[in-house]
Parts: C-alpha cells; sequence; structure tokens
C-alpha cells in the first residue's frame, strides 16, 4: 500500500514546521472545508485498482477518470465475477476494488461477501445506481464503500477516498 510517513523527519509529505497538514499525511484527510478529500493520494505510491462492472462503458469511465487524475497507477477491468476471482488469485492484492451491484451470474454484493471471507483485505467500494436502503444497509454489514452513479469526478473520488 502507501508509504508511512511521520512528520517531524526531513520528508517532503510534512509541513516545514513538522506539524501535521490535512494533505500531507495519512492523518487529517479533510479540505478547507471539513469534506474529505484526495489530494493525500497524489504523494503516495502508484496503486492498483480493480474496477468490476459488466457494463464495458462504465469500465472504461471509470478507469479513464482515474488515470487522468493518477496517470502513474494501474486500473484492472473485470466483466463478472469469475473473472474478478481469477484476477484476484493471480495477481497482488489490490489497493481498491469497485463493484458493481447488478451484475450477470454472481451479483456484486454476494461477490463482495466472497471476496470479505478470503484473505483480500483490499477495501471495496459499490459504485450503482441501485438506491435501495436494502443495498445500503448490505454494504454497511460488509464494511463495503457504497457510492452512487452517476459515474464521474465526484463518486470516483468519493470511491477513491475509501483507501484512508
Amino acid at each position: 500500500m502507501g508509504e508511512f510517513v511521520e512528520c517531524g523527519d526531513s520528508s517532503p509529505h510534512c509541513s516545514e514546521s513538522g506539524d501535521e497538514s490535512p494533505h500531507s499525511t495519512l492523518g487529517g484527510l479533510n479540505d478547507d472545508q471539513g469534506r474529505k478529500t484526495t489530494k493525500w493520494l497524489n504523494k503516495m505510491t502508484p496503486k492498483t485498482i480493480l474496477v468490476v462492472d459488466d457494463s464495458r462503458l462504465s469500465r472504461m469511465i471509470i478507469k479513464a477518470l482515474i488515470l487522468e487524475k493518477y496517470p502513474d497507477w494501474i486500473v484492472l477491468e473485470a466483466a463478472n465475477a469469475e473473472q474478478t476471482i481469477t484476477m484476484i488469485d493471480s495477481i497482488a492484492e489490490p489497493d481498491l476494488i469497485t463493484l458493481d451491484v447488478n451484475m450477470p451470474g454472481m451479483d456484486g454484493l454476494s461477490l463482495a461477501t466472497k471476496i470479505r471471507n478470503s484473505w483480500v483485505s483490499a477495501p471495496i467500494v459499490v459504485i450503482t445506481a441501485n438506491v435501495q436502503e436494502s443495498i445500503s444497509r448490505k454494504c454497511a454489514e460488509l464494511k463495503v464503500g457504497f457510492v452512487e452513479k452517476p459515474i464521474n469526478a465526484d463518486s470516483i473520488d468519493k470511491a477513491l477516498a475509501f483507501m484512508e
């Protein structure tokens, strides 16, 4: 995952005074208005994100939005649960997994449960247009993030914030 930086050392991630800056360490991750921010991600080592969605267009949009902001990152794609499990088994653990809920075969919440019951500890975020209360409740039970579509820069920032 990312590097750990202690303030007070000579690292460029810390302010000159050695105090924690809300954007320079893994601590306080809020902007000046108290909103969650992903600015800290720029100072981290490149990440690997696994995007799981049966819609090729959705995968392409998510990938493009991530790479536009973080061009050094690796964005892997899977169209279904089977591809996801194969990919997770064959690569090092991703830093974040995004899942759609409505997919053919195993749905995203069942896949999240299967991933949670495995050795994988990566954060999981469900990005979906299915905003039923039962879906958000199940995400909370699984300790899985929940981000509502449409897919845009704001929704991607919300999803990436789950890597904190």
